[in-house]
C-alpha cells in the first residue's frame, strides 16, 4: 500500500499539508507518477491496522519513496471515512490530498459528507479528516443538516465522522 499527497493543490495548500510537490519530486530517492482512475485505502499502524479512510479518483499525481513515504493529489474524489475501523460516512469533493507527513486526508471544492445512521449531511468548501483524533475540521460556508436540525453557514466546525458530535471552536459541543 502506498500513502500519497496531492499535486493539484495550490502552493499554500501544499505547504500547509506537507505535500511533496513538483520540485521535491525531482530529489534523489523520490519517484513521481501520474495515474488515471484509481483507488487507495489508508490503514492505521500497529497490529490491528484499522481502516482509516478510502478514496477513489479520476486522476492523480502520486509521489513515493523507497522508504515507503508517499503522497498524492487527486481530482474528482469519492470515498469513505472510518471510525474504529468501521465506515462512518461517505464523501465527495473536487480534490483530495493525502499527506506524506501524517494520515490525514484533506478535501476541497464542493465537499459533501453524508452519514446514514443517523441520516445527515455536511456541506462546505474544505475539510481535514484527522483519523488520529477522529474529527473532521470543516471550513468555509459550513452547513449541517440532520433529521431534527439544520444550521449554517459557519466559517468553521469540528464534527465527528458520523456527525453525532458537532462543535464550534471555543464553544460547547452539540451532541445529537
Amino acid at each position: 500500500m502506498i500513502p500519497f499527497v496531492l499535486a493539484s493543490c495550490t502552493p499554500s495548500t501544499s505547504k500547509r499539508l506537507g505535500a511533496i510537490t513538483g520540485t521535491e519530486a525531482k530529489k534523489p530517492g523520490l519517484e513521481a507518477a501520474r495515474t488515471a482512475e484509481g483507488e487507495l485505502t489508508r490503514y492505521g499502524e500497529g497490529t490491528l491496522r484499522k481502516t482509516l479512510w478510502s478514496i477513489r479518483w479520476k486522476t492523480a499525481e502520486l509521489v513515493y519513496s523507497q522508504d515507503g513515504r508517499a503522497g498524492g493529489s487527486m481530482t474528482s474524489v469519492v470515498g469513505a471515512l472510518f471510525s474504529n475501523g468501521k465506515k462512518a460516512s461517505r464523501f465527495r469533493a473536487q480534490r483530495g490530498v493525502a499527506s506524506v507527513n501524517n494520515r490525514n486526508l484533506d478535501l476541497d471544492g464542493g465537499v459533501f459528507v453524508e452519514t446514514s445512521e443517523p441520516p445527515g449531511t455536511l456541506k462546505c468548501e474544505s475539510v481535514v479528516w484527522n483519523p488520529e483524533t477522529e474529527t473532521i475540521e470543516a471550513h468555509g460556508k459550513v452547513y449541517v443538516t440532520m433529521e431534527s436540525l439544520q444550521f449554517g453557514p459557519f466559517d468553521r466546525l469540528i464534527v465527528s465522522p458520523d456527525l453525532k458530535e458537532i462543535s464550534t471552536p471555543g464553544l460547547a459541543n452539540v451532541k445529537k
